[in-house]
């Protein structure tokens, strides 16, 4: 039987702008995707929330912070963060800053928006 595996180098990956934040889908697997995102200073994820999906969170490089109505979770290399399905949350970097991130997030995926809801 072959192998079935993937492979890449994720700071070839990495990329900022100045207008929107990078989000990439790198690997994307029957159960389970993995997206990596990229936000300068200033950018965030919008606050939202997913009906079925988890996240977990892996940062890169950076420093960032990961906020739910209840905590702040960080995220700097080396650290992994979780939220559970129908946790609204949102993520930024850290004042002055810019961070690189995984997300790992199982199927199947939905995005609701709060703030548009």
């Amino acid at each position: 039987m072959k192998d079935k595996t993937a492979s890449m180098v994720l700071t070839e990956h990495i990329q900022y702008t100045h207008d929107q934040a990078h989000r990439e889908v790198l690997m994307d697997a029957a159960g389970a995707r993995v997206v990596l995102i990229c936000l300068d200073d200033g950018q965030n994820v919008p606050p939202h929330f997913h009906n079925h999906t988890d996240d977990i969170f892996v940062a890169i490089e950076g420093e960032g912070v990961i906020e739910t109505a209840e905590t702040q979770l960080s995220l700097m290399p080396g650290t992994c963060q979780m939220v559970l399905a129908g946790t609204q949350h949102t993520v930024r970097p850290v004042s002055g800053s810019r961070v690189a991130f995984l997300v790992i997030q199982n199927k199947p995926y939905d995005f609701v928006d709060t703030e548009t809801v």
